[in-house]
């Protein structure tokens, strides 16, 4: 589905807005965690990334709400997906390729969600 430009806009400053205030919390966290420290930051970036990887995903099917709600319905396996992807990005080198990794995955879940809906119903 075609995406108008201007609700790109205000979808992509919606992103960098939820980014920039969960890694403002995660810093001012990180302090007080100590070892656990890690887990929060992989946590937060994987939750960033399944978030936007998955609505990439599915904004090519499906309209915003619809994306959303689709979103929220697997957040397990979204969350679970992007916090794999947080650490294949820690691997120099291979981060290099992780996007195109992610963007399959992702791509593959929603196909999958695709699916499994289609079973039900019928």
């Amino acid at each position: 589905m075609p995406l108008d430009f201007w609700d790109g806009l205000l979808e992509s400053l919606a992103v960098m807005g939820a980014a920039l205030a969960i890694m403002i919390v995660s810093l001012i966290a990180t302090p007080f965690l100590g070892p656990l420290a890690s887990v929060l930051f992989y946590g937060a970036n994987g939750w960033l990334l399944g978030r936007e990887f998955f609505s990439m995903a599915a904004r090519r099917h499906l309209n915003s709400e619809s994306a959303g709600a689709l979103r929220q319905r697997l957040s397990f396996q979204v969350t679970g997906l992007g916090v794999m992807i947080a650490f294949l990005l820690s691997v120099p080198v291979l981060n290099i390729v992780v996007p195109v990794l992610a963007a399959a995955g992702f791509t593959h879940l929603f196909q999958l969600s695709q699916t499994s809906a289609s079973d039900r119903r019928g």
